[in-house]
């Protein structure tokens, strides 16, 4: 087989594979869907971080499973609405008045008429930290919101590593021989304050417990610090 031909065949298996892809369309988006019809009484009062997208497209479907992810999460907020666009149907209006060119595009804004274009991180985590460092605000008429971001913050230190956690605790790395100094032990008795057991309790409608779930965290990333490094000493 000559070589072009070769080409050829490794083309035609590419775009099949492709299609066999696009061909598992899943058409049911957690997130709220958008149209020209209910755009302006949905995203009313709220902010809002919408994806612009045609499902028959695979980078579409391939950030799916993210974007529903994210949407689960806030799908009962009064806050913040994470919303989908079909530019294949009802929606396609919509794509042309925010002038929606390549899909997916991700935008955002407090005011639903008025969107930045999102250019952060296509994952998950990347996704819902932007949504609580930008659309939610952490405020004394706002506690939900501190308690998101109490949550936000432990999704990010989910996979610290100990290189972070070298920053994290300075003093105790530039000395390790003395780990368990009087600053750790008065660390300890301020953690072991807020916390009775070793179970992250998280309920959203608790402030507090928002902040007792990174304290436990936290205590936790502690220890296993602790007893990695004194095992290297």
């Amino acid at each position: 087989m000559c070589a072009m031909s070769l080409f050829s065949v490794l083309v035609f298996f590419s775009i099949m594979l492709r299609l066999s892809k696009v061909a598992s369309i899943d058409p049911d988006w957690t997130a709220v869907s958008l149209t020209t019809e209910n755009y302006e009484k949905i995203t009313s009062d709220k902010a809002v971080f919408i994806i612009f997208c045609k499902p028959s497209v695979f980078y579409c479907q391939d950030v799916k499973p993210q974007w529903d992810r994210l949407a689960g999460n806030f799908n009962e907020s009064n806050k913040v609405l994470i919303g989908f666009v079909n530019c294949e149907d009802a929606g396609a209006n919509l794509c042309a008045r925010h002038a929606v060119v390549g899909v997916p595009t991700y935008k955002y804004g407090e005011d639903a008429d008025s969107l930045s274009t999102y250019q952060g991180g296509r994952m998950y985590p990347q996704f819902s930290a932007f949504v609580f460092e930008r659309l939610l605000h952490c405020s004394v008429s706002n506690l939900e919101a501190c308690v998101d971001l109490a949550w936000s913050e432990l999704w990010k230190l989910l996979d610290i590593t100990k290189e972070q956690l070298d920053f994290i605790f300075p003093e105790t790395l530039r000395t390790k021989k003395n780990l368990v100094s009087k600053d750790v032990e008065e660390l300890q008795k301020v953690l072991n304050h807020f916390f009775k057991d070793d179970k992250i309790s998280f309920d959203s409608n608790n402030f507090m417990e928002g902040i007792k779930a990174m304290y436990v965290f936290l205590k936790k990333t502690y220890e296993k610090y602790v007893t990695t490094t004194t095992s290297e000493l």
